[in-house]
Parts: structure tokens; sequence; C-alpha cells
């Protein structure tokens, strides 16, 4: 869940970038090039990964081109539901953790 934090997070970064690039008078890279950056997709290129950089890139061209959908908000949503996903398991984590020194423990 950290990971699909860090790279919602990414995302709405680098939106505003291209928004930002699009009202200046700069020239835009792209949405792609961009998160492949500010996420360092291009460090470490796994199948994970790749999956999660066209997962992005998907989802950024489905809720641009949607006049009904905030960019911006999507992926501020997505990165709190992934940060409380990420809590949830560390507390399940813990949770089992302290329960298998609880019966190793007992066992002894």
């Amino acid at each position: 869940m950290d990971d699909g934090l860090r790279w919602f997070e990414a995302a709405r970064e680098v939106r505003q970038r291209v928004l930002e690039d699009e009202r200046g008078d700069t020239y835009c890279f792209g949405f792609a090039h961009y998160l492949d950056t500010a996420a360092g997709a291009y460090e470490n290129i796994t199948l994970p990964v790749v999956a999660a950089f066209e997962a992005m890139k998907g989802a950024y061209e489905v809720a641009r081109r949607e006049r009904s959908v905030d960019v911006d908000v999507y992926f501020e949503c997505a990165a709190q539901a992934c940060s409380r996903l990420g809590d949830a398991r560390r507390d399940r984590v813990h949770q089992l953790e302290k329960g298998r020194a609880a019966r190793q423990a007992a066992a002894r």
C-alpha cells in the first residue's frame, strides 16, 4: 500500500507540473515523462513497476478526458485510500506478530 500511495502522490505532483507547464510559456515533457522521474520508475524496471506506471498513465488519461472527473480529486482520493489500507495492513501485521510472540512464549 505504501507503494500505491507513493505512485498516487507522484501522479498528483506531476499533474500540477503539467498544468503549470501548459499555463506557462515552457515546454511540457508530458505526464508520462514527469511521472517516470517523480516515481523513480526508471531506476527499478520490474513488472510491478511497469504495471503501476501504465495504470497511472491510463487513469490520468481517462480522468483527464472525462469532464465530470476532477483529476486532482481522483488522485487524492486514491492516495488517501492507499494510506488507510497501508495503515490497516501495518496494524494487522503488528497484531499477527504480537500473537505469534505470545504463542511462542506460551509454548516455552
